[in-house]
């Protein structure tokens, strides 16, 4: 599984020199959460998803995950 960060505001992704772009295929990819998140705290990313995707699958997929671990509102706990 691939893990994205998306700014749900623009629908850009993130790439690996933290810079948004609008393609999927030069966004970053994480293989773990944990991974992903350390990388927004470092580079003090917030207002941001994070994408799960199954391999082979793209934005369009209706089977896509979304939470946003720095807002309790969003309906999803990343503590569980």
């Amino acid at each position: 599984m691939d893990i994205l960060i998306k700014d749900p505001a623009t629908n850009l992704f993130l790439n690996d020199k933290a810079l948004w772009v609008q393609a999927e295929a030069e966004a970053r990819r994480f293989l773990l959460p944990l991974d992903a998140l350390k990388f927004c705290v470092e580079h003090d990313i917030k207002g941001m998803e994070l994408n799960f995707r199954y391999p082979g699958e793209c934005v369009s997929t209706s089977s896509e995950i979304y939470v946003d671990p720095f807002c309790p509102a969003s309906g999803v706990s990343a503590l569980g």
